[in-house]
């Protein structure tokens, strides 16, 4: 692994280095939910939870699909009750 590489897993596992960004990555594990929803399931304001997804994002363990008038963001990967994590898929 070179140190490109590395820096992207420790990204990652910067991401994950908050309870609530876990907390969005379990609820949106067998369900989608827009950002409104999120906020209003973790009592975080919307702008905070919006940065939390988007965070999430740009790592890659979440995905943002786009409809007509919403964002609805699904986990790409799976936390089980052991706290492991497996990629989706």
């Amino acid at each position: 692994m070179n140190d490109d590489e590395r820096d992207k897993v420790r990204r990652k596992f910067a991401a994950l280095n908050n309870i609530n960004r876990i907390k969005i990555i379990e609820l949106c594990q067998e369900k989608e939910y827009n950002i409104i929803q999120l906020s209003k399931k973790l009592g975080l304001g919307y702008g905070t939870t919006s940065q939390y997804v988007t965070r999430l994002k740009n790592e890659g363990l979440v995905k943002a699909t786009v409809t007509k008038n919403m964002t609805l963001i699904k986990s790409l990967v799976e936390i089980n009750e052991k706290g492991e994590i497996k990629v989706k898929g």
